[in-house]
């Protein structure tokens, strides 16, 4: 439950014995930090006009309007929302997962522990994120974003083609959002317009929103999200992903097309550099690996996936997929839905998961899972190891010296050439 809060002024800060009647100053403690109001300060407004606010929060979540003046806002634990109005405001969030709105001014806000939205629009500000998984909400003043410890994003919609280098912690112009310093922030989300955006070290998410984007994801394990537009995706060192879960349609990726346009037909025409990673859309999309290890998942929809050479995973998710793991030691799961597997060369592992699912191992020695639902199981070439899981199950071990288990459910197994073991 939330508590609103009623704004005191000196005279009914007195009368609580929270301040001293004869004292200039009085003493308070904000995100564990002594804090020292002085009211007689030169040029200090005074509170008994309404020009400046002194709130302490409750234990519970409050919700504050402190209105006009140069307040300061301490919430204490709960989960908190302050507005700091006019003003240049100092607003702690401190405990919670709190919302602090600086509003006119040059303000200072800070989350403190939790999961904290920092939002200002308007003057220049200072945001500090503190502990936690926080968001910063951008405006169009020379800013400055310190993320604090967790993992912390800079939001840029509503602003207008932004430049913004991570990497770099002087102060630097970005463009529509005025002249702002990034520390210990490790992902953006960028404007409707046309962005570039570089990441760090960290593992960023970047996000292009509209517009054609130029990403650059430096080092780190690093995820790219274009949007809509023509973009650039360039994930530098590291394992990194292009992500297409927002997608408007379905999409067709190659990962072995580099530096070079691609029309992905759901998400523009995108060029990929240095991405090893796939994830698709809520449609049928068809994605494809390169030569090297790649991790791959569809999503919805019925998809058709291709590993390449390389060990790769690769996760089909729900809908009716078809999986190739092609060369090399792959790791292949079916997710829900009717879907076909197929691990080609090299010693795979094949889970077809919920569904009725048609399995091959094809050459090497693979390890083919049917799980739940009535399965064919088909071993191939080399001695593979065959579970069908709960289910009417069908295993067939083909060549080789195969173990075939049928598991729970009236299962049909056959071993094939070779010296084989069949359980029921």
């Amino acid at each position: 439950m939330r508590a609103f809060t009623v704004v005191l002024s000196t005279s009914a800060l007195v009368a609580a014995g929270l301040v001293a009647a004869a004292s200039p100053a009085y003493a308070a403690t904000c995100d564990g930090l002594p804090v020292t109001i002085d009211l007689n300060a030169p040029g200090h407004p005074d509170p008994d006009r309404g020009d400046a606010d002194v709130v302490l929060g409750t234990p519970g979540d409050d919700v504050v309007f402190l209105g006009g003046g140069d307040d300061l806002f301490c919430g204490g634990s709960g989960d908190d929302i302050a507005y700091g109005g006019s003003g240049e405001d100092t607003l702690f969030g401190e405990a919670g997962n709190d919302r602090l709105y600086g509003g006119e001014g040059d303000d200072a806000l800070h989350g403190g522990a939790g999961n904290d939205r920092l939002v200002d629009s308007e003057g220049n500000n200072h945001f500090f994120g503190g502990e936690g998984d926080d968001s910063l909400g951008t405006g169009i003043g020379n800013d400055v974003y310190d993320g604090g410890s967790g993992s912390d994003t800079v939001d840029f919609r509503g602003r207008t083609m932004i430049f913004v280098d991570l990497s770099s912690t002087a102060p630097q112009n970005t463009g529509g959002a005025g002249v702002d310093s990034f520390v210990a922030v490790e992902h953006v989300i960028g404007s409707d317009y046309d962005d570039v955006i570089t990441g760090n070290a960290a593992a960023n998410v970047i996000r292009g929103e509209g517009g054609n984007d130029v990403l650059y994801g430096l080092g780190g394990r690093d995820t790219l999200i274009g949007g809509p537009g023509n973009d650039v995706l360039d994930g530098g060192a590291g394992s990194d992903t292009a992500d297409y879960a927002t997608a408007a349609g379905g999409v067709r990726v190659s990962l072995a097309v580099v530096n070079t346009p691609q029309n992905t037909r759901g998400a523009g025409v995108d060029t990929l550099v240095r991405v090893e990673n796939l994830v698709g859309s809520r449609y049928g999309d068809r994605l494809t690996g390169d030569s090297g290890p790649n991790r791959i998942r569809g999503g919805n929809g019925a998809d058709t996936i291709s590993g390449g050479a390389g060990g790769d995973r690769l996760e089909g998710g729900a809908g009716r997929d078809v999986i190739r793991g092609g060369s090399g030691r792959d790791v292949l799961r079916g997710g829900s839905g009717q879907d076909r597997l197929h691990g080609d060369s090299g010693a795979d592992r094949l889970y077809g998961d919920a569904g009725n699912d048609r399995l091959y191992g094809g050459s090497g020695n693979d390890r083919v899972y049917g799980g739940r639902g009535d399965d064919r199981l088909y071993g191939g070439a080399g001695h593979d190891r065959l579970w069908g899981g709960p289910g009417r199950d069908r295993l067939y071990g083909e060549s080789g010296n195969d173990v075939l288990i049928g598991g729970p459910g009236r299962d049909l197994l056959r071993g094939g050439s070779g010296r084989n073991t069949l359980r029921q």
